[in-house]
């Protein structure tokens, strides 16, 4: 016989359905609830112990089940199954623990992160999300020490979804000495969180070796940038081709709309005029931000 998860669905509809009627007909015979009951714990006693099958497909529908009993009792054999062999396994066993949303259970989801299997990291980062944040922001901070690359990467990213501002310190702290795949990922959570603090950061990264983390970087100056992002927007516009869109875009939104025929202007060439048109938008901003830039732009190589 098919071994098949709705059969599961099925049978506990069909043990609630027959509990809705007995509680609503009222009945005084106690047998009657006796022998739900019995039905009851047989079943559950069954999904326990399919949990330790050898065979996959008993072991998926057994947590299956388990999962959506939703009982603490429960907890630590869904713990056990969040490490099973099968992924399918791991992502009802995972789902059930961010049900019950024990912190317990919050050590065991976050080295979760790391599964290569899609639909396990996308039940963790569900089952995460439903926990508070004053429950999972420390630990997840902590992961970002972790040695796996992927937990370090995909805690990030969750930080970022969580737009709690304790993360920023630990974010920027862990930027310099990271993958690149992670350094984007702090830098995007970064911008999701929106603090200034991150400026500082977002400057040096316009330089970073990796394209994307560059982009994201313009992206969070544009969100929380000052006036001293200009001259390194300027920069970036004028030295990297791929970034001058995103960066006048940047500059625009720090400048005003005032700014978008000079800086297109500046961007097209680099001489005397552009010097000129950009010290007037500078001097309209009564701002004094680019005291090297134009001797150092005629020198770049502009395609």
């Amino acid at each position: 016989m098919q071994i098949d998860v709705r059969n599961i669905d099925r049978l506990i509809a069909e043990l609630s359905r027959i509990n809705n009627k007995i509680e609503t007909s009222a009945s005084d015979d106690p047998s009657v609830l006796e022998a739900l009951d019995e039905v009851t714990a047989t079943l559950k006693e069954l999904l326990v112990l399919g949990c330790s099958s050898d065979q996959p497909e008993v072991r998926r529908c057994s947590v299956y089940g388990l999962s959506k009993t939703c009982d603490p009792m429960d907890t630590e054999i869904l713990i056990a199954s969040a490490g099973d062999t099968d992924p399918a396994v791991r992502a009802w066993a995972i789902e059930g623990l961010g049900k019950l949303g024990l912190p317990s259970a919050v050590p065991v989801l976050i080295a979760s992160l790391g599964d290569f299997d899609s639909f396990v990291y996308y039940s963790t980062v569900l089952a995460l999300r439903r926990f508070s944040p004053d429950v999972v922001i420390g630990p997840l901070i902590e992961s970002l020490n972790n040695k796996n690359v992927l937990v370090r990467q995909r805690a990030a990213k969750l930080l970022g979804s969580f737009k709690d501002p304790r993360a920023v310190d630990a974010l920027i702290d862990h930027f310099a000495h990271d993958e690149p795949s992670v350094r984007y990922e702090i830098i995007e959570a970064l911008c999701q969180i929106g603090s200034p603090k991150a400026n500082k950061l977002y400057i040096a990264a316009l330089e970073d070796e990796v394209y994307e983390v560059r982009c994201a970087a313009i992206k969070g100056l544009r969100k929380t940038g000052d006036d001293s992002a200009i001259e390194p927007l300027v920069q970036t516009a004028l030295s990297y081709k791929e970034h001058r869109s995103a960066a006048i875009e940047a500059l625009t939104h720090l400048c005003g709309v005032e700014a978008i025929w000079p800086l297109h202007q500046m961007i097209k060439e680099v001489n005397q005029m552009a010097k000129e048109v950009a010290s007037s938008l500078i001097k309209s901003r009564m701002l004094c931000v680019l005291p090297n830039l134009w001797e150092q732009s005629q020198n770049s190589i502009v395609n």
